[in-house]
């Protein structure tokens, strides 16, 4: 019963882990895009 237990709760653990890290490439993801924007924009406005 405790390695039943244990398991579910690892599992949890990595689920949280893998469900921060997600986001975190999705932030960095949303930075990138805005910083391509800005400096396209940014360009065009030296032209």
């Amino acid at each position: 019963m405790n390695s039943i237990i244990d398991t579910k709760f690892l599992s949890e653990i990595k689920e949280l882990v893998n469900s921060a890290k997600q986001r975190v490439v999705t932030s960095i993801n949303i930075a990138m895009v805005y910083t391509y924007y800005e400096i396209g924009r940014r360009i065009v406005k030296q032209e």
